[in-house]
């Protein structure tokens, strides 16, 4: 029997970790620092936050495992 998601102890159990974590990764991949937050949501269903963000002159959205606390994909809007 697997435990639930609630049970299970998260990396990013809080929306600010989810946030830094996505402006720092922002930050490395688009080589600047004017980052606006858009919007965050969690999915409970899968564990996973989505965290839209304003870099330069596009809107992405990044894709992270609250579990593991890792990066599964940025998507340019």
């Amino acid at each position: 029997m697997n435990p639930g998601l609630g049970i299970i102890k998260h990396k990013l159990e809080k929306e600010k970790d989810a946030v830094s974590l996505a402006i720092s990764i922002s930050i490395k991949k688009y080589q600047t620092t004017k980052i606006n937050v858009l919007e965050t949501k969690y999915d409970y269903n899968g564990g996973e936050w989505y965290i839209a963000l304003g870099v330069i002159n596009k809107k992405i959205i990044v894709r992270l495992n609250s579990m593991d606390g890792k990066l599964l994909e940025i998507s340019e809007v």
